[in-house]
């Protein structure tokens, strides 16, 4: 979430049940392009999952970054997914609600959990999400955010 000062102040998680570990963990929104989403576009698939995962049937996204691709695990499976982050201003931010969950009826229940950046790197510290680790690492890369305790 960019702030009125123009600083990204928030990160904004999903925390969900998941059912390969049978409890909820914390992760980042995202998902697989659907029928309707071939002739739109990634960005389409994007803007689509971001909207049913954050609880919302509108958001305008400010900003898609691409943070490129990632392997979670070479040693177990050959899966190389692209990753990209979304940058949504303050006004949109104050749309979410914490309490929202997907509406993607197939999906498992999860909703967002808004983070203020200052407060990311014990989030980075407790989470154990290779994809949200990944996400992280390269935004803080880009100079984008910055979660060193210095920065406090």
């Amino acid at each position: 979430v960019k702030g009125k000062n123009g600083q990204i102040s928030h990160f904004i998680l999903l925390r969900g049940d998941k059912f390969a570990t049978g409890k909820q963990e914390w992760d980042l929104a995202g998902g697989f392009g659907e029928k309707d989403d071939k002739t739109k576009g990634p960005f389409a698939t994007i803007t689509r999952e971001v909207q049913e995962e954050f609880g919302l049937k509108e958001l305008k996204i400010q900003t898609t970054l691409p943070l490129g691709k990632m392997r979670p695990d070479a040693g177990m499976t050959n899966n190389h997914p692209e990753l990209f982050a979304v940058i949504i201003d303050a006004e949109q931010a104050s749309k979410i609600n914490e309490n929202a969950v997907n509406l993607d009826p197939k999906e498992l229940k999860a909703g967002p959990l808004i983070v203020p950046i200052k407060q990311l790197n014990e989030m980075c510290l407790k989470n154990e999400d290779s994809y949200f680790h990944f996400a992280v690492n390269k935004l803080n890369s880009l100079g984008v955010i910055n979660t060193s305790p210095k920065a406090k």
